[in-house]
């Protein structure tokens, strides 16, 4: 699955644990209201209705939750992407510093989205604290790509899955090295 896939099937996924979430809790705390102020029913026989209100309003409030981490974990990849893409920070302490956070938290967090398919092609260098997109290339190769790069004519295109900015030769159909959609 690629990384634009994987986005879009979040997205499905927090949107419906969001709706869920306040249609269940909306429906809930309205009968629980109405069974607070029932003036017919006795108290024994409002407390297990009401305790029942109370699970599915919590139960509601944690899938309101799970929607809401759910888009604030999409928006923070598409701001990693950016940053890596756009910025050319592969650095994690730079990330860190670039996003207002600890160095231990984009790390971890990167991992998890490498681990949960968001990043395709990808992954960390412990040594140099560097998340690495696609290959490493060693001196020798990295020359032989540099004088291909003078000899053709690119352009920069931005990828429609994740966001990134990569530039191919003209006329060519590429995939994004970021989360694999096809660019072209």
């Amino acid at each position: 699955m690629s990384s634009k896939a994987t986005v879009i099937a979040n997205k499905i996924v927090g949107k419906i644990l969001s709706i869920i979430g306040y249609a269940v809790g909306s429906i809930f705390l309205l009968i629980f209201i109405i069974g607070i102020t029932d003036q017919t029913m006795t108290a024994s026989e409002k407390t297990p209705a009401l305790i029942l209100c109370i699970t599915f309003i919590i139960t509601a409030l944690l899938l309101i939750r799970k929607g809401a981490n759910i888009k604030h974990t999409i928006h923070r990849f598409n701001k990693y992407v950016r940053l890596i893409s756009e910025e050319h920070m592969n650095y994690i302490g730079k990330i860190a510093e670039s996003t207002l956070q600890s160095v231990d938290f984009v790390k971890n967090d990167l991992q998890k989205l490498i681990d949960k398919k968001y990043f395709v092609n990808a992954y960390i260098d412990a040594n140099l604290n560097e998340i690495i997109i696609g290959h490493r290339y060693d001196q020798s190769s990295q020359e032989n790509i540099q004088s291909n790069l003078s000899s053709a004519e690119y352009e920069s295109i931005r990828c429609s899955g994740c966001g990134a900015v990569t530039s191919v030769p003209i006329g060519t159909s590429a995939v994004c090295e970021y989360c694999g959609a096809q660019l072209k």
